[in-house]
């Protein structure tokens, strides 16, 4: 198949700028996933100094042993859509749990952006800190938050790259598909020309060009 210069140059703009926006919504992947790990690791450390505290408190009667843990009110002040937070007891089990949930029909990304996250791999972004007090371990705090919540934060991101791209783009190609059209135009008379000098015209001359490179 065969192109001529104006479609080749097209194509190669629009493969260079998308592969740009790749790389770009690639970067905005990890800036996310890179962002949600540490708001949920402020979380939890918050949450296992809380813990921590009561257990101080609890062994000075100030509060009760039922009571622990006790993490409404921090994770009430601290939690975001679709964040989750457990208290994992020693012995491996969930003994409590809070959920925010997160509205799928605000923000939700296409299906194939969607399989495309599922399809590149992703950083971790659950945080897990251990509760201990005077050397005595306690379980620990996890802070997860929901996939679904992520890959819609990165949607937000890339969307409006996307919008930007396809308008930078069409922009380019037209003002490059108008100045390759303008440039091009005396290779017709070159061409006729050329024509005429095959048949034995000598007399045919070539018309004076503005451009430097064809005078």
């Amino acid at each position: 198949m065969y192109l001529d210069l104006k479609s080749s140059l097209m194509l190669r703009l629009v493969a260079g700028a998308l592969a740009c926006f790749f790389i770009a919504a690639g970067l905005a992947l990890f800036g996310t996933y890179r962002d949600v790990r540490q708001v949920n690791a402020r979380v939890a450390d918050l949450l296992a100094r809380r813990l921590q505290i009561q257990l101080s408190h609890i062994e000075s009667g100030i509060d009760a042993a039922a009571r622990f843990p006790d993490f409404d009110l921090v994770s009430e002040h601290l939690q975001s859509a679709g964040q989750c937070v457990q208290y994992v007891a020693p012995d491996g089990s969930i003994a409590r749990s809070s959920c925010i949930g997160f509205n799928r029909d605000i923000g939700t990304p296409p299906a194939w952006f969607a399989a495309l996250c599922d399809w590149i791999p992703s950083p971790q972004a659950d945080v897990v800190r251990p509760i201990s007090y005077r050397g005595k371990p306690y379980g620990s705090v996890v802070v997860m938050t929901e996939r679904a919540a992520v890959v819609a934060a990165i949607w937000k991101e890339v969307s409006g790259m996307l919008g930007l791209t396809a308008l930078v783009i069409g922009a380019i190609c037209m003002l490059q598909y108008g100045a390759i059209s303008r440039v091009l135009r005396p290779t017709k008379d070159i061409l006729a020309g050329l024509d005429r000098l095959a048949l034995g015209d000598l007399s045919s001359r070539l018309p004076h060009f503005r451009l430097i490179e064809l005078q």
